[in-house]
C-alpha cells in the first residue's frame, strides 16, 4: 500500500510506455482513447498524482495521460508520441 492508500506494487511505467509503442507502431489512431483495464487497486494508482508524479520524475513525461473513469477497473487513456524515444539511460528500454 502506498500513501494514498492504493496498492500500486503492479502498476509499471514501462509497460505504459511499451503499451503507448504498440499502439503507434501498429496504426491506432491518435486522437482515439485506448481501453486500459485492470483491477480497481492498480487502476486507481495508474490515475493517482503519485503515479503522474513517478512518471515525471523517471521518464521526464507521461506515457499516457488518463481521460475518463469507465468503471472501478476500467480507464480511458491517451498515449503519448513521447513513448517513441528510447531512454538511453534505461538498459531494459530496448
Amino acid at each position: 500500500m502506498n500513501q494514498s492508500g492504493v496498492c500500486g506494487c503492479f502498476a509499471s511505467r514501462r509497460l505504459q510506455v511499451y503499451a503507448a509503442r504498440i499502439l503507434f507502431r501498429a496504426g491506432a489512431p491518435l486522437d482515439r482513447a485506448v481501453l486500459v483495464t485492470t483491477s480497481p487497486g492498480q487502476s486507481a494508482y495508474i490515475e493517482s498524482e503519485i503515479f503522474k508524479t513517478r512518471n515525471q520524475d523517471e521518464l521526464g513525461y507521461q506515457p499516457m495521460t488518463a481521460r475518463k473513469r469507465l468503471s472501478a477497473a476500467d480507464l480511458e487513456m491517451s498515449p503519448s508520441i513521447a513513448s517513441l524515444q528510447a531512454d538511453p539511460r534505461d538498459p531494459l528500454d530496448p
